[in-house]
């Protein structure tokens, strides 16, 4: 069976305020703003208004990403959340760990 990862709407708002965030922090290709098409893609599909989206492992690669540079921001820096982020942080972590036990 294929990986999936189910998010909600209000988690796709924060997915996309992590996205932000991480687009601004990222210096890869000389540019601040280069956006890779799986990204945008992702973006697009997260900004749908969907009641539920359901993210295939690329995506989740993704937001994993989005996630680490959202919320440990610097190495070594405890991990810092804004209201109503832990449990999707939490929920990234656990599906995280069973991927890597698969």
């Amino acid at each position: 069976m294929a990986f999936q990862f189910l998010v909600t709407s209000h988690e796709a708002e924060i997915l996309l305020n992590w996205y932000d965030t991480a687009l601004q922090k990222y210096t890869r290709f000389g540019s601040s703003r280069y956006v890779f098409p799986e990204e945008e893609i992702l973006v697009n599909l997260l900004g749908s208004q969907k009641d539920k989206i359901i993210l295939d492992d690329l995506d989740f690669q993704i937001i994993y990403g989005w996630m680490e540079k959202a919320v440990m921001p610097y190495p070594g820096q405890s991990e810092m959340y804004f209201p109503g982020e832990e449990m999707l942080v939490n929920k990234i972590n656990h599906a995280k760990k069973e991927i890597s036990q698969s």
